[in-house]
């Protein structure tokens, strides 16, 4: 008898240590919220939408052609088209993005941050190119 005590209280204090036990978790962000989507991702989403429709009011007005070899089928077949396929392009990258932020934060924000940076730099010279010459 005094045996099956002590191994029901072995039992139960090895369920305490294991409840006290915290599990480690993902890296806390410093944006918007853990919870929430990330700034960078929001900024990157509000980039990709202007590129896209400034890019498709250029091409309406015969300004500007498009410089993706992969998106120009679409862009010489209509807005419609170009759109599908430029949303198609970005955001399940974004959804991917925002999910690998969540887990790791410190690897991702500045990804991102630096690809805000690009995206900024090549659309401003892609577009000023082909408006200047």
């Amino acid at each position: 008898m005094a045996f099956s005590i002590g191994r029901a209280q072995t039992r139960q204090r090895a369920a305490r240590e294991i409840s006290a036990l915290r599990l480690p978790q993902p890296e806390e962000s410093a944006t918007l919220s853990a919870r929430g989507i990330s700034a960078e991702v929001v900024v990157l989403f509000l980039i990709c939408t202007v590129d896209m429709f400034s890019s498709a009011w250029l091409f309406q007005h015969g300004l500007a052609v498009e410089g993706n070899p992969v998106l120009r089928g679409f862009a010489e077949a209509g807005i419609a088209p170009f759109m599908g396929a430029k949303l198609a392009s970005f955001v399940p990258a974004l959804f991917v993005a925002e999910w690998y932020r969540r887990i790791r934060p410190r690897r991702a924000l500045p990804l991102l941050r630096s690809t805000i940076v690009g995206y900024i730099a090549i659309y401003l010279f892609a577009v000023l190119g082909q408006l200047a010459g």
